[in-house]
């Protein structure tokens, strides 16, 4: 009797043994479906973002296929048919997935973003508010700034000013609430905060055109007597204002330039009248130079000064002695030096008569 019981122990043992493990089995693999069934919607959902319809619905389909009782696979489903212009469809699919999981945040949140995009707002506000009692998700401050946008559109300006602090206060690094908020703060007439929810906005996120357009209105409402032309310039529009009136001074002096070397006789004249000289050389070389240094008549000498200047210091370099050339080149006259030249000639002509008498 003793052995008997011992054997039906043993077998009831080996019965319970095989039953755990076939249990751990069908958990592995219900879990593997779920990984590759969320792999598949992901795939799903990029396959639609490259416009490969198709592709995005077979992946779409074999996720449900493999994983039809958790919401992931429903609600991107939902998208799918939300973003090929099906709604109903895409309306049961969330429902579907928020009767799989009603507590779940990313359903709720999903659900309240279709019924925004649909106009239909407080319902949406009502579902964003439900995804936030959800403690294990993840993203609250992304349910928060989807009420308040919705809220805007009502349009509920202190609604959706209490949304998107609550965002922020969830997570300080999210751009589309900074903004929002120094808007709503400019329409309110608090230019203080709407200067310090853009400056927060832009130690989060690069300039755009709608922190550039509120930066100017808080600066035109500042300064009421600045027009709308001189506000807010950058520093790059200066830099090319300089070139371009640098570029500006060099086309004028290139075209005063070939103005004169197409016509010289009229741009001289003109620049001797403008001096009041006509007739005396003297005052008129001085205005030649002064022209000279004002770029008008460069590089324009008048034939008649040339000859005069020539005429006055004439070189000669063959017929002179070299030591007598160098003292009296620059100083002495032509006539003069001529008659002293000759002079010396006469003196050593002399000399050489008298030795050869000797």
């Amino acid at each position: 009797m003793w052995f008997k019981k011992i054997a039906i122990v043993s077998v009831l043992f080996l019965t319970l043994s095989a039953c755990s493990t076939t249990a751990k089995k069908t958990s592995e693999d219900e879990l593997q479906k779920i990984k590759t069934a969320k792999i598949n919607a992901q795939l799903g959902i990029a396959y639609l973002e490259q416009n490969n319809i198709q592709r995005s619905k077979q992946k779409l389909m074999k996720a449900i296929d493999l994983a039809p009782n958790i919401p992931e696979t429903w609600y991107s489903m939902a998208y799918f048919y939300e973003a090929t212009g099906n709604p109903e469809e895409a309306k049961r699919h969330y429902l579907k997935a928020i009767a799989i999981a009603p507590y779940r945040g990313d359903s709720q949140n999903n659900y309240g973003t279709f019924l925004c995009r649909k106009g239909e707002y407080k319902a949406s506000i009502s579902h964003f508010m439900l995804a936030v009692q959800d403690r294990n998700y993840l993203d609250p401050s992304d349910a928060y700034e989807n009420a308040g946008l919705c809220a805007q559109k009502i349009p509920d300006l202190a609604g959706a000013e209490d949304y998107f602090e609550q965002a922020i206060a969830e997570d300080p690094s999210r751009p589309v609430s900074l903004i929002k908020l120094a808007e709503i703060s400019f329409k309110k007439g608090e230019l203080e905060s709407s200067e310090k929810h853009l400056d927060q906005f832009l130690a989060v996120s690069p300039p755009t055109e709608q922190s550039q357009r509120l930066s100017k209105l808080i600066f035109l409402r500042r300064h009421p007597a600045v027009t709308a032309e001189a506000a807010v310039k950058p520093v790059v529009h200066k830099k090319k204002f300089k070139k371009f009136a640098g570029k500006r001074k060099k086309a004028t002096v290139k075209h005063a330039q070939n103005k004169l070397k197409k016509n010289k006789k009229p741009v001289l004249k003109k620049a001797l009248a403008r001096n009041g000289v006509k007739k005396n050389k003297t005052k008129r070389l001085a205005a030649v130079s002064k022209a000279k240094k004002a770029g008008i008549a460069r590089k324009h000498r008048p034939k008649r000064l040339a000859a005069a200047k020539a005429k006055k210091h004439k070189v000669i370099r063959k017929k002179q002695t070299p030591h007598i050339a160098r003292q009296i080149k620059k100083t002495v006259p032509v006539k003069k030096y001529q008659h002293f030249n000759n002079n010396l000639m006469a003196e050593k002509k002399k000399s050489v008569t008298e030795i050869q008498m000797v």
